[in-house]
């Protein structure tokens, strides 16, 4: 006669099984964090694209606000003032609203270009209207420009802050060490499994161990964390840099 399957044999089955998730967890935890960063270097790359497709249609100029105030029209957004001196700049991921083309006409920008974990926008979120957006569902995307793109070099000296840059255009051949010089980086870093780094990246703006997105001016993707890089004082080095996109900032 067949041995019934007694309640000791399923409390110890139930205790293999729970000792092998507890095994295999962090693995599985880990690869799903590794496939996120692979999926966001593979938008920031695709973004690479459209933006140096940009500078090909318009003599090798990086995308900028231009001097003549204009505005621009998203559906789902409020109108939107560009332009120097009084329009709005191309930090924090406004330089998106030079390709109206990529939106989709209800505040959404092209999830294929932007940091697979960023948080869809919400124009109902307490957060929208307030002064820190960094996590709380902005519309524009999370691959932020380096200073150097929309800054003059000769105001970006190593003795310099950022109170004394000076916007203007710059070419992409203008830099002298393109593969040294960060063209665009994910701030904040949504694709990074470690929640303190994580926090201290939207703090500041820098990682200091943990690694982040980059792409670097020759089209490359990365992952990159800021103790690699030559220090730039206040900021971390993607985000402003030094010399402006004349100098290496990058190894």
């Amino acid at each position: 006669m067949r041995r019934a399957f007694t309640i000791i044999d399923l409390l110890i089955t139930i205790s293999i099984t729970g000792i092998v998730m507890t095994l295999t967890l962090p693995a599985m935890q880990a690869a799903r964090w590794k496939g996120l960063e692979i999926k966001c270097l593979s938008n920031m790359r695709q973004t690479g694209v459209v933006l140096f497709a940009y500078a090909t249609a318009n003599k090798d100029h990086i995308p900028f606000q231009g001097w003549e105030p204009r505005t621009i029209h998203i559906q789902g957004l409020p109108p939107i003032r560009m332009g120097h001196p009084t329009g709005n700049s191309i930090m924090t991921g406004r330089w998106s609203f030079l390709f109206p083309e990529e939106w989709s006409g209800q505040a959404r920008w092209n999830p294929g270009l932007q940091c697979p974990k960023q948080p869809r926008y919400d124009p109902d979120s307490p957060f929208t209207t307030g002064a820190f957006r960094w996590e709380h569902e902005r519309p524009t995307p999370t691959y932020e420009f380096s200073f150097a793109l929309y800054n003059r070099a000769d105001t970006m000296g190593a003795g310099n802050t950022p109170a004394d840059f000076r916007i203007g255009p710059n070419k992409i051949s203008d830099a002298t060490f393109p593969s040294a010089k960060v063209y665009l980086f994910e701030f904040p870093a949504f694709c990074m499994s470690d929640p303190v780094a994580r926090s201290l990246a939207l703090d500041i703006g820098r990682s200091t161990t943990p690694r982040t997105s980059i792409m670097t001016m020759d089209g490359a993707v990365r992952r990159f964390a800021a103790k690699d890089a030559i220090d730039y004082p206040e900021r971390g080095e993607t985000y402003s840099t030094v010399n402006g996109i004349w100098g290496r900032d990058i190894p």
